[in-house]
């Protein structure tokens, strides 16, 4: 009996059902798999241990809750949406309340967020609360409601890189687009910006677009607020913006431009969306996010799942595999004896 109960429990824990702690899967690359919001939470515990821990999402995630980071343990690894989107209900009344709560030194990319943030203090955000260090930012849509009860919000960062909040930042975003919303609650919002919210350090925009909507919402900038001390060697180019204004080298109005045009102007990661005409990053176009045969976050097969084989950091095989391990067999992990 006691062996038989040893057995199953190692088999629990090989799915993923362990008695403790939610299990997380681990690709080849030592990458955290996450496939739903279960998966995010766990990481956010591991990230608390292991600040350099590093993530990939294998399918769009809905509804996550959880800050990933902390003041003591800023978020420092690479996580890599690989084209999914990660859908949020997050809310705080502390200071810099976004999905990545405090990043330093950390990269993401490849990643659309979207839902609400909601915040009664300052630097909230639509990505990041608080980032300093070295923090990169590529291939990114920010299509968050940020709802606003008090001042200084970013779409992107909500603060990076002051003298007050832990040292200067070195923050580069490239092929990052802003789509989101801020919405200003129990009267008008001051200090907001699509990308940067407030920082002494001044972070640097590649290929950038916003195109965002904005609601009792004042002094706002469609780029930065602050940003007086340059930490960066690379220098903000090829960037445009379609509300408000802004003096900064590198940052044109595109209110004028047609999407056509806009388009070829942000370069080769860029195409018009065939459904709304409008700039998006290739990688979000439908069929172009990496496929790994899990859909819409379940561990259990469902209706609109990709049928066959997978492996657990989704590869496709070409039937049921003769090696020993844990697959993906029709969207549900599955343990091969």
């Amino acid at each position: 009996m006691k062996a038989t109960k040893r057995i199953l429990m190692t088999l629990l824990t090989l799915v993923g059902i362990s008695t403790g702690a939610w299990a997380l899967d681990i690709d080849g690359d030592g990458y955290y798999l996450i496939a739903n919001a279960d998966d995010w939470d766990a990481f956010a515990t591991v990230v608390q241990s292991t600040p350099t821990a590093n993530a990939k999402l294998i399918a769009d995630i809905a509804t996550v809750t959880t800050m990933l980071g902390s003041e003591s343990k800023e978020f420092a690894g690479v996580f890599d949406g690989q084209g999914h989107t990660l859908t949020v209900n997050i809310s705080g009344s502390s200071k810099f309340v976004a999905p990545f709560h405090y990043v330093k030194g950390g990269t993401i990319k490849n990643l659309r967020v979207e839902g609400t943030v909601t915040s009664t203090n300052i630097h909230m955000s639509g990505l990041i609360g608080r980032a300093y260090d070295e923090v990169s930012i590529e291939n990114c849509v920010v299509a968050t409601n940020i709802q606003m009860y008090d001042d200084y919000a970013g779409g992107f960062v909500g603060n990076g890189g002051s003298k007050t909040y832990g040292g200067p930042s070195k923050v580069v975003m490239r092929n990052c687009v802003f789509i989101g919303s801020f919405t200003g609650v129990n009267g008008t919002r001051d200090k907001v910006s699509a990308f940067w919210g407030w920082g002494m350090s001044t972070p640097v925009f590649i290929n950038c677009l916003e195109n965002g909507s904005y609601t009792n919402v004042s002094g706002f900038n469609p780029f930065m607020f602050e940003g007086t001390e340059k930490q960066n060697t690379e220098t903000t180019t090829n960037s445009y913006y379609m509300h408000g204004s802004i003096t900064l080298e590198g940052v044109s109005d595109a209110s004028s431009m047609s999407n056509e045009d806009l388009v070829i102007l942000l370069g080769d990661a860029w195409e018009l969306d065939p459904v709304t005409n409008e700039p998006i990053l290739k990688i979000f176009v439908q069929g172009n996010a990496i496929s790994t045969g899990i859909d819409s976050g379940q561990r259990s097969k469902g209706i609109g799942q990709r049928e066959g084989w997978y492996t657990i950091d989704g590869r496709k095989l070409s039937g049921k595999p003769a090696k020993k391990g844990v697959y993906i067999n029709n969207g549900q992990k599955t343990v091969v004896q």
